[in-house]
């Protein structure tokens, strides 16, 4: 049994906030591209939300509560999310960098050469990388 079905209610909080840094990653630019919105409905649909809890939910991007992830592989399958975001418009302009950059020491990777590894991170990442694909890379 996993720890989703001992405390299902830890997971739907895990994904609301996922969600909501990946909302704030849309926005933090002043505006949110038709790519980035596909992305968030996508990810929407596949939690099974409708669009009056997605609304819900976007009121509270400014609230998105990044846990850190004790689990390697969930830890790069949430910066990989986070990551495909940042570049899923075909750039990433400061603010969602600044913005990666919290992300990825609030999920528990090491605060000394973040900025490095970010970089280096953006740039394997071109939006259209698979996760086994990044995970194999950063391996």
């Amino acid at each position: 049994m996993s720890i989703a079905q001992l405390y299902p209610s830890a997971s739907s909080e895990n994904n609301e906030n996922l969600y909501l840094s990946l909302v704030r990653i849309a926005q933090v630019d002043g505006q949110v591209s038709e790519q980035e919105q596909a992305l968030l409905n996508r990810i929407a649909q596949r939690m099974g939300w409708n669009q009056e809890e997605q609304l819900r939910l976007r009121e509270r991007a400014g609230s998105a509560v990044v846990t850190p992830v004790i689990d390697a592989e969930e830890r790069l399958e949430r910066m990989y999310a986070l990551l495909r975001m940042g570049h899923i418009d075909g750039r990433m302009d400061d603010a969602e960098r600044r913005l990666l950059q919290r992300y990825a020491i609030a999920l528990g990777f090491p605060t000394q050469g973040i900025e490095q590894q970010l970089n280096h991170w953006c740039s394997l990442f071109n939006g259209q990388i698979s996760f086994s694909d990044f995970k194999q890379v950063l391996q």
